[in-house]
C-alpha cells in the first residue's frame, strides 16, 4: 500500500488559494485578497521544509515562511 504524504495537500492548498487571490483580484474584493495571499508561500514552505530536511531545505522554508510574514 502507498503512503499518503503531504506534498499533494499542501499543493492543493496552495493552488486553491492562489486561485482565491486571483479571483480577489479580478472582483476588486482587496479583503479576499489580504486573507489569502501568504498561504501559498506558507504550503511552499512547509513542503520545502518536509522534503529537504537539510540546512539548505530550512533555510529557503524560512525564506518563504519570512515572505508569508511581509505578506501579512
Amino acid at each position: 500500500m502507498r503512503r499518503f504524504g503531504w506534498g499533494p495537500v499542501l499543493a492543493g492548498v496552495g493552488i486553491a488559494t492562489a486561485l482565491l487571490y486571483f479571483i480577489g483580484m479580478a472582483a476588486a474584493l482587496p479583503a479576499l485578497c489580504l486573507a489569502v495571499k501568504p498561504f501559498p508561500a506558507l504550503a511552499l514552505a512547509a513542503w520545502a521544509a518536509l522534503r529537504c530536511p537539510r540546512p539548505l531545505g530550512r533555510l529557503t522554508a524560512a525564506g518563504l515562511a519570512l515572505s508569508a510574514l511581509g505578506d501579512l
